[in-house]
């Protein structure tokens, strides 16, 4: 990823930061604790911009779908992805480091 966003409507971008900066600021959503592990990694703005993202999406979604938005709790995290291993049924050689990997083979 570049880091640069496209060219588009500035005041879709700047509504959907200020949306996106508001959302940051309600306590015990997920999207706030989304942003402060962005936050972390990429730094404040890219993370602020992140969010909006995520929140053009959502609205996207509900408005496709005609569905209610369903907001989720500050601890949610999709499955599979919260320690970032990668998990296989068979006996295979991700599990284990890589020295180890070598000397079984």
């Amino acid at each position: 990823m570049c880091g640069r966003t496209r060219k588009g409507n500035v005041y879709l971008k700047t509504a959907l930061v200020e949306s996106a900066t508001s959302a940051v600021r309600t306590k015990g959503s997920y999207i706030r604790s989304k942003y402060y592990r962005m936050k972390a990694r990429i730094g404040a703005k890219k993370a602020m911009v992140a969010i909006a993202h995520k929140l053009l999406i959502a609205v996207y979604h509900v408005l496709s779908k005609a569905e209610p938005y369903r907001a989720l709790g500050e601890g949610y995290r999709p499955r599979g992805r919260s320690l970032g291993v990668m998990h296989f049924s068979d006996n295979s050689s991700w599990r284990r480091p890589m020295w180890q990997a070598c000397l079984t083979k």
